[in-house]
């Protein structure tokens, strides 16, 4: 698996494409290019795409709230959503960020009770002290800087108040959560679980990770990613997740080794090793030049997508690095293409052609 002010200036597209959405109040865009920002992170899907620069500055170049999406700009002219930014991540009818002094901040479309949030033309902090979260409407899974990990909102059938969180587990050092399950690691390797447990998945991670250096745990629906002494592995059925095929048998296996960061959605995982190349697994977007209308999509089974990259970020229609110059580079299936880039207007872009990217 294993993550953000007054409303808003509404720039009007000048593609007639987009010239109906464009009038409605639940379509933002900033009509901007990112070609001279050195970015450090890129979270492109069908509905919104976020960058983050090298400097802590959180860019939104666009957000459909009819897709569950919803920006809400610092400064919407140059599409900043905040400054001093850390991490981010979204959730739906909003996002979240922690900032540099390990603040979280989250704003949405619609007031949250669960954080306490009424005003919704505005960023509000609702923690300190944290240094990771995984956010959505109805709980709030975050480490704080003691590495002590808290749960708060509905989950499991029950409930936690955001000034009384349920403590979860000291010395973490990586977690995720899906709807279901809460996975982390401790600094010892040992991996643990709150909510609907699987014993068979947990018995095998904890025979393999028991005593190393666990970094990244990647929950989705139907596999958990974990990344290990630079190691890649997967627990799931590997055949799906390859080919689309199930074979209904879930296993443990590696990947690949020397790896530094992992990205997942429910059908794909991108891994970017320490040698700045980007690896695939899963269903992917495939469109090549020759078609750029309609969506095409291939398995991977360890393709190498790129050989310059410094993050990768992966969702169920998009697959977005950064590369060694700060640029952003996206493919995408569906979705709005004056949100990736201005290289190209095309409505599909898969790995078999160059990316879409900012350029002067």
């Amino acid at each position: 698996m294993g993550i953000i002010r007054k409303v808003l200036l509404l720039f009007m597209l000048t593609s007639t494409l987009f010239l109906p959405i464009a009038c409605s109040n639940n379509f933002q865009t900033s009509n901007l290019s990112l070609c001279e920002v050195k970015l450090s992170k890129a979270r492109a899907h069908s509905s919104a795409a976020y960058f983050l620069s090298e400097d802590g500055t959180l860019y939104c170049t666009g957000a459909d709230s009819d897709t569950s999406s919803y920006a809400v700009y610092q400064d919407a002219k140059r599409g900043i959503v905040a400054e001093n930014v850390c991490s981010f991540g979204e959730l739906p009818g909003g996002g979240y960020y922690i900032d540099k002094d390990q603040n979280l901040y989250i704003w949405n479309k619609q007031s949250l009770p669960l954080y306490k949030y009424n005003d919704k033309t505005k960023l509000m902090q609702v923690l300190e002290n944290v240094v990771f979260a995984v956010a959505e409407s109805n709980y709030l899974l975050y480490a704080d800087n003691s590495a002590t990990l808290y749960l708060v909102g509905t989950f499991n059938g029950e409930t936690y108040g955001i000034d009384s969180p349920k403590l979860l587990a000291e010395d973490v050092v990586c977690a995720d959560v899906n709807d279901e399950m809460i996975l982390w690691a401790k600094d010892d390797g040992s991996i643990d679980s709150y909510g609907q447990v699987t014993s068979t998945m947990m018995a095998e991670l904890n025979a393999q990770f028991m005593g190393t250096c666990v970094t990244e745990v990647h929950m989705e629906e139907a596999f958990v990613v974990v990344l290990s002494n630079n190691d890649l592995w997967y627990y799931g059925d590997y055949q799906k997740l390859v080919s689309g095929n199930e074979s209904k048998i879930n296993g443990l296996m590696q990947l690949g080794s020397g790896m530094s960061n992992v990205s997942s959605s429910r059908k794909t995982i991108a891994a970017l090793d320490n040698k700045a190349n980007v690896w695939l697994w899963g269903k992917c977007v495939s469109n090549d030049s020759q078609n750029t209308d309609v969506p095409e999509f291939t398995y991977c089974e360890k393709f190498c997508l790129a050989e310059n990259a410094t993050d990768v970020f992966v969702s169920d229609s998009s697959i977005c690095f950064v590369d060694k110059n700060g640029g952003s580079n996206c493919f995408y299936s569906t979705g709005w293409p004056e949100f990736y880039g201005n290289s190209t207007k095309d409505p599909c872009v898969g790995i078999n052609r160059e990316s879409s990217t900012w350029v002067k």
